[in-house]
C-alpha cells in the first residue's frame, strides 16, 4: 500500500509538471522578460543564462514580428504537454493497471539522445557538431583524426568544431581525434576499444 501511494504521489508530480510546462509556453516572452528583470534588473547580460536569455528573448520576438506562423508550434507544443498531463493523471486512479503510461513515458525519454559518437571523415564534423547541438544532444565524443596533429589545416578545422560546440549552452565534446570514453559500471563503450569489461 506504502508503494502505491508512492506512486500515485509520483504521477501526480510528473503531471503537474507537464501541465506547468505546458501552459507557459503560451505567453513565452512576457514570462522571460519578468524572470530576467527580476533576477538581473536593467542590467546588460554578462553571464551564460543571463546572455542566453536574452537571445531567447530576441530569437521569439524575431519569429515574432516576422514569422508568426511559426509560433503555431506553440499551440501544438501546449497541447502535447496537457495530454501527458492528462494520461498520467488518469493513471494515478490505479497505477498498477496503467503501469504501461508510466512505462510509455519512460520510452518517450529514452527517444531523446543524450551523447553521440562521432567518427567521420574530418571535414563533416562541424555541420555534425551543430546537428547535435540542435538536437539537444548533451554530449559529442569525436574519434575522428584530421585536425591540430595533421597541420594549419585541421587545426583550423578543430577550431570550426569548438566554435560550433561553444554556440550551444549544455553541449560537451571530448575529442576529436580521441580514444573515446568507457564507463564500466554504465556498461558504457562509447571508444575505440572492443569491449568494456
Amino acid at each position: 500500500m506504502h508503494h502505491l501511494k508512492r506512486a500515485r504521489w509520483m504521477l501526480g508530480i510528473v503531471a503537474a509538471g507537464l501541465l506547468v510546462s505546458g501552459i507557459t509556453v503560451w505567453p513565452a516572452v512576457p514570462e522571460l522578460r519578468f524572470a530576467v528583470q527580476m533576477v538581473w534588473g536593467n542590467a546588460q547580460p554578462t553571464g551564460t543564462l543571463h546572455g542566453f536569455l536574452w537571445r531567447a528573448i530576441e530569437g521569439l520576438e524575431t519569429v515574432q514580428a516576422h514569422y508568426p506562423f511559426m509560433l503555431y508550434a506553440h499551440d501544438w507544443l501546449v497541447f502535447a504537454h496537457v495530454a501527458l498531463a492528462i494520461l498520467f493523471l488518469g493513471a494515478i486512479r490505479d497505477p498498477v493497471r496503467n503501469v504501461w503510461i508510466v512505462e510509455c513515458g519512460l520510452i518517450m525519454c529514452a527517444l531523446i539522445p543524450v551523447l553521440a559518437v562521432v567518427c567521420i571523415p574530418a571535414p563533416g564534423v562541424p555541420r555534425i557538431i551543430h546537428q547535435c547541438g540542435e538536437a539537444g544532444i548533451l554530449g559529442v565524443t569525436v574519434l575522428s583524426a584530421g585536425f591540430r596533429e595533421s597541420g594549419a589545416e585541421g587545426r583550423a578545422l578543430e577550431e570550426q568544431v569548438r566554435a560550433e560546440a561553444a554556440r550551444f549552452d549544455g553541449l560537451r565534446v571530448l575529442g576529436p581525434n580521441c580514444l573515446g570514453a568507457i564507463v564500466p559500471d554504465m556498461r558504457l563503450n562509447a571508444s575505440f576499444a572492443a569491449a568494456a569489461s
